[in-house]
């Protein structure tokens, strides 16, 4: 008999005892939604631990394994600048940013989803693809165009009009604030356009018949009845740019010191000598970060909440029709044709002669000098870093696709096709990474894998792994949002009769759910990959020698003075973007576009 026989004859209770928990697994594993809620609870739970990293960083005196509480980060930073500088800046550049994007977005979306301006579909997807403009590239631009010294624009008035002093300056918080608007705009668009589509038009055909004219109606009609649509898009506007670390750090870097949270988080971490690191510092400012987005995040559920007071879209006789404006459709085009210059054509047109001919006025002569060396083949791929770099950006776009594609339909598949007690509470996790910023999650990463490292000695600062961690936690809100969309239009019928033949519910789900939403899971994927390839904030801050990627190679260049190979860097970046684009209007036949739009 062997020893192993030996042992069971004698502990016949522990033997039946493990055999019995053996069997629990098993049959807890055989129940249907057990393996899907596994999954969705990975990323789920991995939001909540670094939230409350975040906390607990700003109550110990350094890394989380430092023993110890103190307040000193709390109360330092209450003496300093934080009160009378930071936060008002950062007040400054996110109201600004809504007032922006809501002075363009809101007459847009009306001009071209309610009235019958001309060349409606060419504008809407002139619209969609200033997205694909990355918020760095549109940045760089502006600085080009409004810096205090080296603007374009400002030295051609000076050499236009008898004035010395440059006129105009984008290098303080309203120029931030015009930046960052600009760069959400389109977003902010899309938010309100939806809405606006589907009014009925008996309401405005009544302002009309009692004499209201058409600017009227807009202001006391049609803008009150989209309204919470406009207060949600504003919450968003303002929780993304109080988040965003490249646009103040470029508008601002060459032009003096205007603190906001964001940089403020960053350089704490990051400091001009490399020593004096302030990991308490940085989680403040974080946290600081985060209760206006919370904040904002309730109110975004509390005006969704009460969306049914704000209803247009009856069974009584719903006509949706276009408003007639008749000679108003060429301001109304002007309009749209002047945001889109400033939020695109302006900036990548100056990006675009800066790299082809340096610093020169734009004349005949300058043409003279133009030159291409900077588009050269060998000269972009030694700029970039070599092939390492791009690979890198390759493997993280793909890796975050799959894995938010992955992780988003398991959440939904639990939120929508199952009524366990937990949905709800899974599907408002899932909406929570909307409210922590980017830069907060990259934070907090950053914490954790370092004291990773202090336990256990594995290093995991600089690698790519923790970069596209970071990026599926952050965009997991977004792409759930999709997924739940696009369940809630899908039968169950199919699942169920693929269930009666005996198929697991993993197997149902890749094979009979997945296919039947191949859409809207290449939509999403389409979006990843353009967030994922653009992002700079994250991967500045997670960066290290063995992880960078493309949009870090390009900041790299644009602080170390290569203004010129740093907006040939932005371009390429940006015909990048637009392959990404392209790729999904071949892959879905143009159903991105429309899906957009």
């Amino acid at each position: 008999m062997t020893m192993a026989e030996q042992a069971i004859e004698q502990r016949p209770d522990e033997a039946a005892a493990a055999g019995s928990f053996r069997q629990w697994i098993v049959d807890t594993l055989a129940k249907p939604h057990v393996i899907p809620l596994i999954f969705s609870a990975i990323p789920l739970v991995l939001v909540l631990i670094l939230g409350l990293l975040i906390f607990y960083t700003t109550f110990v005196p350094g890394l989380p394994t430092t023993l110890g509480w103190t307040l000193e980060h709390w109360t330092n930073l209450a003496n300093s600048k934080l009160w009378a500088e930071i936060i008002p800046n950062t007040l400054v550049v996110g109201f600004g940013a809504v007032a922006v994007t809501l002075f363009f977005a809101g007459p847009a979306a009306w001009l071209l989803v309610r009235t019958t301006i001309p060349f409606k579909n060419a504008l809407l997807t002139c619209v969609a693809l200033v997205m694909v403009l990355p918020p760095f590239v549109k940045s760089m631009g502006w600085v080009l165009l409004l810096n205090e010294r080296i603007g374009i624009l400002n030295r051609a008035i000076v050499s236009l009009l008898p004035i010395e002093s440059f006129p105009f300056s984008v290098n303080n918080v309203w120029g931030i604030a015009w930046v960052m608007g600009l760069t959400l705009t389109p977003t902010t668009f899309f938010l309100i356009a939806g809405p606006m589509r589907q009014m009925d038009p008996a309401m405005e055909e009544a302002a009309a018949i009692s004499g209201a004219n058409r600017f009227k109606t807009f202001i006391y009609v049609s803008l009150p009845l989209v309204w919470p649509a406009v207060i949600a898009a504003g919450i968003f506007t303002f929780m993304t740019a109080i988040s965003l670390f490249e646009v103040p750090a470029i508008v601002v870097g060459l032009g003096g010191s205007t603190p906001v949270l964001a940089t403020e988080m960053f350089f704490a971490v990051y400091t001009e000598d490399g020593t004096s690191v302030r990991y308490g510092a940085a989680g403040v400012y974080a946290v600081l970060m985060m209760v206006p987005s919370l904040v904002g995040l309730y109110f975004y559920f509390k005006v969704i909440n009460k969306s049914h007071r704000f209803g247009v879209v009856t069974g009584k006789g719903y006509r949706p029709r276009n408003v007639e404006i008749g000679w108003w459709k060429w301001p109304g085009l002007v309009f749209i044709g002047i945001f889109l210059l400033c939020a695109a054509l302006m900036p990548l047109l100056w990006l675009i002669w800066i790299s082809v001919a340096s610093f020169r006025l734009p004349s005949i002569e300058a043409l003279s000098h133009l030159s291409f060396r900077y588009y050269d083949p060998d000269f972009i791929l030694g700029a970039f870093g070599g092939w390492p770099v791009i690979l890198n950006t390759l493997i993280l776009i793909i890796s975050a696709c799959v894995l938010l594609v992955f992780f988003s339909v398991m959440i939904s598949w639990v939120v929508v096709r199952t009524r366990l007690k937990v949905r709800r509470l899974v599907d408002g996790l899932a909406i929570l990474p909307h409210a922590i910023p980017g830069l907060a999650f990259a934070f907090a990463l950053f914490i954790a894998a370092l004291t990773i490292e202090v336990w256990s000695g594995l290093a995991l600062v600089g690698t790519l792994g923790l970069l596209v961690m970071a990026n599926v936690l952050n965009h997991i809100s977004y792409t759930t949002r999709v997924t739940n969309a696009a369940l809630i239009q899908v039968h169950n019928e199919l699942e169920e009769a693929s269930r009666t033949c005996g198929v697991s519910s993993m197997k149902t789900i890749f094979y009979v759910l997945m296919p039947l939403i191949r859409p809207a899971l290449v939509f999403a994927t389409v979006w990843i990959s353009l967030r994922t390839f653009r992002e700079l904030s994250m991967a500045l801050f997670l960066t290290g020698t063995g992880n960078k990627v493309m949009a870090v190679q390009v900041w790299l260049m644009w602080n170390e003075g290569g203004l010129a190979q740093a907006a040939a860097g932005a371009v390429v970046m940006t015909v990048g973007c637009g392959l990404l684009l392209f790729i999904g209007f071949i892959v879905t036949k143009g159903g991105v576009l429309q899906r957009t739009n």
